[in-house]
């Protein structure tokens, strides 16, 4: 209970923010991450079950309700609450981005400012800051999954958080080509 209510306040503060509650408060990007990565999950949970069952030796029927679990907790749970910290720490560094006008800026925004990404910019912007958000969000799953499926997989235990990260690398590689591919696609665009 305590733990809720520490959230429901940190949302509260979030939210509340003046900085994000203007009209131009920008994209937070949990809006296009989170849908995004909900549609790739089949996907991502079958190739995360073909590691798992390959690197366990087990059948991919064993692992698979396992598995997927383990991806849905990560995603909507962990995914979410990390960007959530993100913000957090974007907040009390109180360094905005004031204007888009030079390559460093831009930098700044896609990288540092990846969870929240400024009003305006090049439509290059939110498969860079994509990429960048891909990175904290890899190491949650990772820890998250690990911590999922260690107690479903007792006898595999020894194996088990390297082959989270290997199943984990699978997956988000398969998410980063996607996002360099739009990446490129949007900067070759006329």
């Amino acid at each position: 209970m305590l733990r809720c209510r520490r959230i429901a306040i940190l949302g509260s503060v979030l939210l509340g923010s003046t900085a994000m509650s203007t009209a131009d408060a920008g994209v937070p990007m949990i809006f296009v991450t989170l849908p995004s990565m909900l549609a790739a999950l089949l996907p991502i949970i079958v190739v995360e079950s073909l590691v798992f069952s390959r690197r366990l030796s087990l059948r991919v029927r064993d692992v698979l309700g396992t598995v997927s679990f383990a991806n849905i907790v990560s995603t909507v749970v962990g995914c979410p609450l990390t960007w959530l910290a993100w913000i957090y720490v974007l907040i009390l560094s109180g360094e905005p981005v004031d204007s888009l006008d030079t390559v460093q800026a831009r930098l700044l925004a896609v990288t540092w400012h990846a969870p929240w990404l400024p009003p305006v910019g090049p439509g290059w912007m939110l498969p860079a800051a994509g990429l960048t958000l891909l990175v904290p969000f890899f190491l949650v799953s990772w820890l998250v999954e690990y911590l999922v499926v260690r107690t479903a997989l007792e006898a595999a235990k020894p194996r088990l958080r390297s082959t989270t990260a290997i199943a984990n690398l699978a997956s988000y590689s398969l998410l980063a080509v996607v996002l360099l591919t739009i990446l490129m696609l949007r900067l070759t665009a006329p």
